[in-house]
């Protein structure tokens, strides 16, 4: 079982450097009240990028960071890669050296160029080599230090060639028990999992009664066993999103249950955003803003899906813009505010997955096909999966369409939320005979008790459903636990819930419970006292529709970037309705809308109020008063919507090229 607080939200960038960045990014969490329980350091924080270092400029004092953190309810977990500079002034590197540490290349310690240059690598396949690795993490324990990160574990080397990694020719003096000594080619697909391994048993060493956490780059079959992964490098794009939930589910079906990508891409397309209109000109203004608006909401419909993953990590490059949940405005941060809470909400029922995991093998997340392995059309379903065999997961990949669930028919599925659904937002359904346990939302894992427990009850078309629960302290390698399973049955217009089986001898953390009942489309909610047999009466519930509205409406008008060029100023070519202002040309005349007339809108979605393009908040409509990118209140219509190139000249109308033509939209939401 990994420590709990690892299914928490994580946060890192490459790189939070200062330590002032790491604690200005933590208490901006705080402050916007969005969940969050690690914060990661990448490699900067290093003296020179080598390794069980840090940099007296920007990392004076790690302990009091670590601690500050730890205030907060927030763990660190740091980068330690594998190779170790060859800086015979380091040393570090001069003991491995001594110690014959290292792998070898044709009788010679093989270096290879990383971030610190020239490097030498540790040869893991050595019982005796990772022992002395082991060792190397005790100052880090000692200052608090949560989790280790182990990146460019292939390894990955610099050097122009095609394999970048080390030439399979170097040597590995390699244990007996792995097959004893041979060249690259033979231990390359392990080198990742046995780092990670040998670090694994440096925080078991320096903590032994707590669990350790790490994650790894690369592994192989069985590198569960010592810790997560991720899956690597990706870009920001709608293909790489959809191609990030695949890569989960087939490294939950390689005994990896633990996984998950970096939430909004890694990288951009040769440092540009490749969602952006083609036709922009590069480096431009209007590109820039324009990145801005399709990047966050990339990043919404990334984050929402991402919350519902075993390993729920946003992570971006050092050259791309910022990607934490407030950088893209209002709408974007509040979207994932509720994507979070809804993880948090879940964290009892994705613990209890884990907790099945580590007893079984079966996978956190998988295939939809699982539910109907007869079912052929389910077999290739990458914008929907299971989480566990309860909860359906329903995303689209495609930015203007909702999503399309085909929901398995061996069962009955019922739509549910959390009073939070958006366009951006993934669909949940429950199982028909299911019964998924719940906890309240809190800033970080074990914040508050989980109390009241909620239990979502759907009972099967025979009146009955059934679920686990399982609770232990959450850190410790031998904590007391609790394992109870709920059997739910209707009789009438009642619902009893008994505890039919039990294992273990912790006491429950909750002296109540609310029932979320549903029955058809309605969801009959009450909170009773715990014990070992409960009865609601819908007489007694507050109701609900379980339907989840998707998003009210289509917008009334939809505005898209221009392909053609304005000359030399890098903004798009006059529209083809010729002025620069949104005017009854443009639109024909004036539209309805559920939230009034003239409603213009930029984001894709229709969304009360009015939402703020990136390029400024008020509404489009003509006739409401606008502010421009300064901020300055400006006279009403007529409007011209992106307003003159400077900041600092006032909106006003037809002072500039407008950045877009107005079409009505193709088809409703």
């Amino acid at each position: 079982m990994p420590p709990k607080w690892a299914l928490g939200y994580h946060q890192s960038r490459w790189s939070y450097t200062p330590d002032r960045k790491v604690l200005d990014v933590v208490e901006t969490f705080r402050q916007k009240r969005l969940p969050l329980d690690v914060i990661w350091v990448d490699i900067d924080y290093m003296d020179g990028f080598r390794v069980f270092t840090f940099d007296r400029n920007t990392f004076p004092n790690p302990k009091g960071l670590i601690n500050f953190l730890h205030q907060r309810g927030v763990k660190a977990v740091w980068m330690i890669d594998p190779g170790v500079k060859a800086d015979p002034t380091f040393p570090l590197y001069v003991a491995g050296k001594k110690g014959g540490m290292y792998v070898t290349d044709r009788g010679n310690e093989y270096q290879g160029a990383v971030w610190p240059g020239k490097c030498a690598f540790p040869d893991f396949t050595s019982k005796r080599v990772r022992e002395w690795w082991a060792t190397l993490f005790r100052p880090l324990i000692d200052l608090g230090v949560d989790g280790i990160w182990n990146d460019m574990n292939e390894p990955s080397i610099f050097e122009d060639s095609t394999l970048k990694t080390m030439p399979l020719s170097c040597f590995h003096n390699a244990d007996k028990e792995l097959g004893g000594p041979a060249t690259h080619d033979r231990y390359h697909n392990v080198y990742g999992s046995l780092m990670a391994r040998a670090t694994r048993d440096a925080l078991v060493l320096g903590r032994p009664n707590l669990r350790p956490f790490v994650l790894s780059r690369s592994g192989y079959l069985g590198s569960h066993r010592y810790g997560a992964t991720w899956t690597g490098d990706n870009l920001a794009t709608w293909q790489h999103m959809q191609m990030s939930v695949a890569m989960v589910l087939n490294l939950g079906l390689s005994a990896q249950p633990f996984s998950g990508p970096d939430i909004g891409g890694f990288d951009l397309i040769n440092n540009r955003n490749p969602n952006v209109t083609q036709g922009v000109m590069p480096n431009s203004p209007v590109e820039k803003e324009l990145d801005m608006w399709s990047l966050g909401r990339l990043f919404a419909r990334w984050f929402g899906v991402g919350c519902m993953l075993p390993f729920a990590r946003a992570h971006a490059a050092k050259h791309t813009p910022s990607r934490e949940p407030w950088c893209f405005g209002q709408e974007v941060e509040d979207i994932c505010r509720a994507a979070l809470e809804r993880r948090y909400r879940m964290l009892p029922y994705l613990y209890t997955l884990f907790h099945l995991a580590s007893i079984t093998g079966q996978p956190v997340c998988l295939p939809l096909f699982f539910a109907d392995p007869a079912d052929p059309a389910l077999r290739n379903r990458y914008d929907s999966f299971l989480l566990g065999s309860d909860v359906i997961v329903s995303f689209s990949s495609e930015p203007d369409l909702p999503p399309k669930p085909l929901l398995p028919k061996t069962s009955v599925w019922a739509p549910f939320d959390f009073q939070d659904s958006h366009f951006e937002l993934p669909l949940l359904f429950c199982r028909a005979g299911a019964i998924v346990p719940l906890g309240p939302v809190m800033q970080f894992v074990d914040e508050i008790p989980l109390d009241p427990l909620t239990l979502l009850v759907y009972p099967d078309e025979q009146g009955s459903a059934h679920g686990t629960l399982f609770e232990d302290d959450g850190i410790s390698c031998d904590s007391s636990s609790l394992l109870r399973t709920f059997v739910a049955q209707r009789k009438g217009s009642q619902l009893i819930i008994t505890v039919s089986h039990e294992e273990g001898q912790r006491k429950p953390s909750y002296s109540k419970i609310n029932v979320r009942w549903i029955d058809s489309c309605v969801c009959y909610e009450c909170l009773v006292p715990a014990s070992m047999k409960i009865t609601v009466d819908m007489a007694q519930c507050t109701t609900s529709q379980v339907q989840p509205k998707v998003h009210p409406s289509s917008p009334v008008v939809r505005l898209e970037p221009l392909h053609q060029q304005w000359p030399n100023s890098g903004f798009p070519s006059p529209s083809q309705f010729g002025s620069g202002c949104l005017d009854q040309k443009a639109v024909g005349s004036p539209y309805q809308s559920p939230h009034g007339s003239g409603y213009f809108e930029c984001f894709g979605s229709s969304y009360p109020p009015p939402p703020r393009s990136p390029f400024g908040s008020g509404q489009f409509d003509g006739s409401s008063e606008r502010r421009s990118r300064s901020g300055t209140p400006t006279r009403p219509a007529p409007l011209d919507y992106f307003g003159s190139p400077s900041a600092n000249i006032p909106f006003g109308p037809c002072v500039s090229p407008p950045l877009f033509h107005v079409t009505p939209p193709t088809s409703p939401r």
